[in-house]
């Protein structure tokens, strides 16, 4: 039916998607928490993407230095590191 399911929890993550092997888990996030560390504790590094929170309205340099941070955190505990690359391109939902 399908290879992978990508999930992306917004306040929590409930447990009946961590037994779904072929799924992946995205958080968005400013920065590596406590919080953070304790909603992917028991997945699979390799199962888990961090993408960078930003807004429209940060500078390049703001966002190649969260885009920086985060993905050094990434490599550093062996998550997937997931670049927002329509912040960099200015996107906008319906352009």
């Amino acid at each position: 039916m399908f290879n992978s399911i990508s999930v992306s929890p917004k306040t929590h993550l409930s447990e009946r998607w961590l037994v779904i092997k072929n799924a992946h888990f995205k958080f968005v996030v400013s920065e590596f928490t406590e919080e953070l560390f304790k909603e992917v504790c028991g997945i699979e590094p390799n199962r888990v993407y961090i993408m960078p929170k930003t807004s429209y309205e940060m500078s390049e340099t703001e966002l190649v230095t969260i885009h920086k941070k985060l993905a050094e955190q990434c490599v550093k505990e062996g998550f997937n590191f997931s670049p927002r690359l329509q912040s960099f391109f200015k996107w906008r939902a319906g352009q």
